[in-house]
């Protein structure tokens, strides 16, 4: 029973559509609750404005909007509908951030791990006499480690008179290297050394840039563009001989979004400067990205867009649509958010969501929870 569920969780992932054909499909899982919200698996590209590391996974160039000091742990369950296993997703990301330029990098995740384990569940282990020999747990477990840059945002804040046009525009690249352990099922007797675990590594390059406008104390309004470029040196893994090696997945993720919102200044003849605790009454945010499996062949395109209403910077209402024709995936996203939070200084942070899972599965449901902290802001109001 243990095997036919393994078996029935491979078909699942086969289930997934275009990239069916490679290896690690693991690695293209979205990490973020708020992404499997507003579209899932492909909006996070162009998203520069939450402060969340699990993003950075998917687009490393977003880690340089991000200030201080960030963490984010999400959890789901694959296959609920399918099987009693246990087959969840952990994944838990750091960013440390400084005028432009941060690193990101693994934390520990709710499976007391680092980074990424996709857990498979427990398996039975049988020779080839029919023998119990004991039970296993296939995984992939990976850790990304990013650096970002921001090189506008930088210059703007060391030096002494930057131009005044300099502060509509930013320009963020982003690189990270994933370390892949990989192990499906150990050996079968004592005597073989032959067993299906896998070491490898690849990269992720990322690029993001935003423009912003504001039109007085009545809306600021922003666009971005996004771009990464997953496994780009086409690496393969191998779990027994090289020439049995498949091609770890690869893609193109594009997407662009546009925020718009009413700042608080609006209200600052109400309201004393003191209580402004937030940047806006009211945002409005809407993304749009793709992925673009490159394998050789003709590409199979999915696609998804997403909206978010948010008030006061603190709830957070999302919605949108996720297309998948090849893997027969094509459904709405829904999901909310909660951000507490006081000025630019701290914030708690929870979000959930529900996204489609395939033929196999009606529904996921994810949730992640994160803090940001800017150490440096705080001690400065401290001061003052």
């Amino acid at each position: 029973m243990k095997h036919l569920a393994l078996f029935v969780m491979l078909v699942f992932i086969v289930s997934l559509g275009a990239i069916s054909s490679a290896g690690l499909l693991s690695l293209s899982f979205e990490t973020s609750a708020t992404t499997h919200a507003m579209g899932g698996y492909n909006t996070t590209v162009g998203n520069a404005w939450n402060s969340d590391p699990l993003m950075s996974y998917t687009n490393p160039a977003l880690a340089a909007f991000q200030e201080g000091f960030s963490y984010s742990v999400i959890k789901y369950k694959w296959l609920p509908d399918v099987t009693d296993d246990d087959y969840y997703y952990h994944a838990a990301f750091a960013v440390i951030g400084y005028k432009g330029i941060a690193l990101s990098l693994p934390a520990l995740n709710q499976n007391s791990d680092w980074g990424i384990y996709m857990d498979f569940g427990e398996q039975e282990q049988w020779d080839s006499s029919g023998n119990f020999l004991g039970t296993y747990h296939s995984y992939d477990s990976y850790k990304a480690y990013g650096l970002a840059i921001n090189p506008l945002e930088t210059y703007r804040e060391f030096a002494d008179n930057p131009p005044p046009l300099l502060k509509h525009f930013d320009l963020a690249m982003g690189l990270s290297y994933i370390d892949i352990d990989s192990f499906l099922t150990p050996p079968i007797s004592s005597s073989s050394d032959s067993d299906g675990e896998a070491h490898t590594s690849i990269y992720n390059l990322g690029l993001l840039a935003k423009a912003n406008y504001r039109f007085g104390d009545y809306l600021n309004a922003e666009a971005s563009f996004g771009l990464t470029r997953f496994n780009p040196e086409n690496k393969k893994v191998s779990y027994i001989e090289d020439m049995y090696a498949h091609p770890i997945v690869r893609y193109r993720n594009t997407g662009f979004g546009v925020f718009c919102s009413v700042p608080m200044e609006l209200i600052r003849d109400y309201l004393p400067t003191e209580y402004m605790f937030t940047d806006n009454l009211i945002s409005l945010k809407w993304l749009q990205g793709q992925q673009d499996p490159l394998f050789g062949y003709e590409d199979e395109i999915t696609t998804g867009n997403g909206m978010e209403l948010g008030l006061l910077d603190t709830i957070y209402l999302r919605h949108g649509h996720y297309d998948d024709e090849a893997g027969h995936i094509t459904s709405d996203t829904k999901g909310f958010g909660i951000k507490l939070h006081y000025k630019d200084y701290f914030a708690i942070r929870y979000n959930q969501a529900s996204f489609p899972g395939g033929e196999l599965v009606k529904k996921h449901e994810s949730y992640d929870m994160g803090v940001n902290v800017n150490f440096l802001k705080l001690m400065e109001a401290i001061r003052n």
